[in-house]
């Protein structure tokens, strides 16, 4: 199930100086799809979209070509999950929505990050989360401390005037190996009194290019990927069928001998799919 998206509403762009790296998304048809999907309660809304931008800023800085997933746990087992995938693909998950109650992020919540090496093994980093330094705060705290890579993260949600997302974005800063003092310096006071970013997001109507060109407006960089971003749901009624594999061949008989047609829901995008007899048969014979 497809979600359709602007282009190129996500940007890589590196300093000719090898210096600096920004990645800047709007995010906001992601966003506004995935809440469709999921109905989060009010308070868990601005949790959930910078979690969403947060998995993706992740998998295009660390893993552009791999899976990531970035989970917040929160209290009473309600959990918040990102599915950040190759080719913009993303969506989204709350878990035990009705066990969410009123969320603040603090001691009792934490996020995991896990992302596919190249080598096909799992990377997991675990953060702290802080009230005060939000999702924004706890990824640029995964960047430092399971990446060991120093980063600027920031983060907009943007509200209109009946609540829904109007825009919802950000981006990544970060410092490579080439950084001299020289060129550090400037662009780190710029960071340290740049403008709230939601309201910069917002002045800019969510172009994630013009965010690239103002923070890297100081010196010379080069657009290496212009990408889009897209909430979309991998599941299909082929994809259904072939996990009944698993159930056994005895259960199956029963179920094709009933006649009975099988309501089954996928979480991430809220799609029915109703399998029958017809559909199983074929499996009986592999079975």
């Amino acid at each position: 199930m497809t979600d359709s998206s602007s282009p190129h509403n996500m940007f890589r762009a590196m300093s000719n100086d090898g210096a600096f790296r920004i990645i800047s998304i709007n995010a906001t048809d992601l966003v506004r799809r995935i809440f469709e999907w999921q109905q989060p309660p009010a308070s868990l809304e601005g949790h959930f979209a910078q979690l969403l931008v947060g998995a993706v800023l992740v998998r295009e800085t660390m893993s552009p070509g791999q899976r990531v997933q970035a989970t917040l746990k929160i209290h009473g087992g309600a959990s918040l999950m990102a599915d950040a995938q190759p080719k913009g693909v993303t969506r989204g998950l709350l878990s035990n929505k009705e066990e969410a109650g009123a969320f603040e992020l603090g001691p009792t919540t934490a996020l995991a990050i896990t992302r596919v090496l190249f080598n096909n093994e799992l990377h997991q980093g675990v953060v702290s989360t802080e009230a005060a330094r939000g999702v924004e705060g706890a990824i640029s705290d995964y960047f430092q401390q399971s990446e060991q890579v120093a980063s600027v993260v920031r983060f907009a949600v943007v509200r209109d005037e009946d609540g829904g997302i109007r825009h919802a974005g950000g981006f990544v800063l970060q410092l490579l190996p080439e950084v001299t003092t020289e060129v550090l310096a400037p662009m780190t006071r710029k960071m340290d009194f740049m403008p709230a970013f939601e309201d910069l997001f917002d002045m800019f109507d969510g172009d994630a290019r013009r965010v690239v060109e103002w923070v890297m407006e100081d010196v010379e960089y080069e657009v290496l990927a212009q990408e889009t971003v897209l909430a979309q749901c991998p599941c299909s009624e082929q994809r259904v069928i072939a996990a009944m594999t698993t159930l056994g061949r005895d259960e199956l008989q029963d179920i094709v001998n009933s006649g009975e047609v099988m309501e089954i829901l996928c979480d991430y995008c809220r799609t029915v799919y109703r399998i029958g007899a017809q559909q199983l048969k074929p499996l009986l014979s592999v079975s």
